[in-house]
């Protein structure tokens, strides 16, 4: 194991004196110096950095890496990105982006709202805020004012790379909605990661509060430009209060050197209903846990999610679900496409407290595999406490049926028509709960996209 000396290399300016601890790694990351910082901010990033100099990237051992690990991120010598400079309180690039954010093949036009971050800088030239609307509350994160409870729901004591986001975030969204506000267009954020940030930590954090009896449409675009190696350790905070309504739609399209950890964390009111759609199209690894609170009564969240993977790529989707309160409701649907020689990993935890009794939960995960090389894990889980419930989980893992392939063919097509048929059928059901017509428009297109390159000698005979 490595001595770290922190005082000179990982905390920056922020470091303590004579204070020393080990991980490998850690010398290549920093807290960024923002002097404009509160002190309450500054100590969370301290106290981060301090656990995330603990944990390091080892997890052998660990359950929740089981069935993943971080060799990748261990020997792909990432650094914090190079510091970025302020302009108005607001951080701004050293240096144009490389690709061009507003490109048709990487930032749909869906309406509403826009806030564009290339490599975690904000680019205020590409992006389009609506101001003066009453009772909405949008800007980047950096330049923000931050609230009472940032950083409260993403727990990082065991969680090394929302350690690492907590110490070293760069930017990202603030979204605040005032009691009864009703957002008709969604709000979109889009992340894109170019070959300036190759080898580098991408860090973009978000918090979203949505009042009593308010209504969003969240996008989080994830997108990957080139080959680049890159890093990218997203973490989304989300408060609904009592009675919201937010829909949430995050779409992964990293490009193929890209490392995706991400995580969203949420907690729920009384009578609010939170609907999560994760949808993942690309890159080396993908991780995404996605942790609920149901702390009120009656709270509600529908969490559905599509995955496609092809080649040597790697997804691990983690949900972890907590009913603290009676007559909540949880409905979860999963699945996963895998090509070439790609695996794929589900591990969904609902827990049912003693006190939360008239709970209903019911998860499913499905998955499709298009080669003989391909494969996936499955762990569907309950932890339950009370008495008075409904819950079921279950889990299918096959193969594209071969009499509805010849029923298919015997009608004049051929045969990767007919799978491509098929598999869109089978993602078709994930489909159905986005609400966003021109999303889902995409959506569709990229899975037929996928579905279209996939090699005939990778079907299943």
């Amino acid at each position: 194991m490595k001595i770290v000396d922190t005082d000179n290399l990982a905390f920056g300016s922020g470091a303590r004196p004579g204070m020393q601890q080990t991980t490998p790694g850690a010398e290549f990351f920093r807290i960024p110096d923002r002097p404009d910082e509160t002190d309450e901010i500054r100590g969370l990033r301290e106290g981060a950095f301090e656990r995330f100099t603990i944990l390091g990237f080892d997890v052998r051992g660990k359950e929740e890496w089981r069935y993943s690990d971080l060799k990748q991120v261990v020997g792909g010598g990432f650094r914090s990105s190079a510091e970025a400079t302020t302009v108005n309180g607001m951080i701004a690039p050293a240096v144009e982006p490389a690709v061009d954010p507003t490109a048709e093949n990487i930032l749909p036009d869906i309406g509403g709202c826009r806030l564009v971050f290339v490599n975690g800088i904000y680019q205020s030239s590409v992006s389009h805020i609506q101001e003066g609307t009453t009772g909405v509350h949008l800007e980047p994160l950096a330049g923000a004012e931050l609230k009472p409870g940032f950083g409260e729901l993403a727990d990082f004591q065991e969680a090394p790379l929302t350690a690492l986001n907590t110490a070293c975030w760069s930017d990202g969204v603030l979204l605040e909605l005032d009691e009864g506000v009703i957002l008709e267009q969604p709000i979109n954020m889009v992340f894109l990661t170019d070959e300036r940030g190759d080898s580098e930590l991408v860090a973009p954090r978000n918090l979203i509060r949505i009042g009593s009896r308010s209504r969003a449409t969240l996008i989080e675009n994830f997108v990957g430009a080139g080959s680049n190696n890159t890093l990218n350790a997203p973490v989304t905070e989300i408060v609904c209060a009592m009675e919201s309504d937010l829909r949430h739609w995050k779409v992964i399209r990293e490009g193929e050197g890209v490392l995706h950890y991400g995580s969203t964390h949420v907690t729920q009111a009384e009578g609010s209903r939170y609907t999560s759609g994760e949808f993942s199209f690309g890159g080396a690894m993908v991780r995404r846990e996605l942790h609920l609170e149901l702390n009120g009564q009656n709270a509600e969240c529908d969490l559905v999610s599509l995955v496609m993977a092809s080649g040597k790529e790697r997804v691990d989707m983690r949900t972890r679900v907590d009913h603290r309160a009676p007559g909540c409701r949880t409905g979860k649907l999963y699945k996963g496409i895998y090509g070439g020689s790609s695996r794929g990993v589900f591990d969904g935890l609902i827990r049912v407290a003693r006190d939360a009794q008239g709970t209903t939960a019911h998860q499913t995960n499905r998955a499709l595999l298009l080669s003989d090389e391909a494969a996936t894990s499955s762990i569907p889980r309950l932890e339950i406490y009370a008495d008075d419930v409904k819950c079921s989980h279950g889990s299918t893992t096959g193969e594209l049926d071969e009499d509805q392939l010849f029923f298919l063919r015997s009608r004049g097509l051929d045969t990767a028509t007919a799978r491509t048929l098929l598999a869109q059928a089978f993602a078709a059901e994930v489909l159905e709960i986005v609400d966003t017509e021109d999303l889902r428009d995409e959506l569709n297109d990229q899975i037929v996209q996928m579905l279209a390159n996939v090699p005939d000698q990778a079907v299943r005979s």
